[in-house]
């Protein structure tokens, strides 16, 4: 499956309501935090619970996907632009936040 047949799949009610967006906004977010609060807790990516993190990605696809539907955005422009726009780069690079802020031992990050 394609993200063209995904998003159609996804999208089959054809709710492109202003009241659906925002719900559509909220349940993002709501899954966003649940991702984080999870990332938060983790020791090691050992550690990480599969089947539920994938339920939470597959969750903010459909939300994205439908956020994109309600302003007439598809998903294979947005991928194909933010992909264009990554192949510019040289390099992709995290910034160092300080560890206060993530609660985190500030390990600095091997580059391959």
């Amino acid at each position: 499956m394609d993200f063209r047949e995904y998003q159609h799949d996804a999208t089959h009610q054809e709710i492109a309501t202003i009241k659906f967006y925002k719900l559509c906004a909220i349940g993002l977010e709501q899954e966003a935090r649940d991702i984080n609060a999870q990332a938060k807790k983790l020791q090691s990516l050992e550690d990480i619970y599969l089947n539920k993190f994938k339920q939470h990605l597959a969750d903010c696809l459909w939300f994205l996907t439908n956020i994109a539907h309600a302003v007439d955005l598809d998903l294979d422009s947005i991928v194909a632009e933010n992909l264009s726009i990554r192949g510019q780069e040289e390099a992709i690079r995290i910034p160092e936040f300080e560890s206060s802020t993530l609660g985190l031992d500030n390990q600095p990050v091997q580059e391959s």
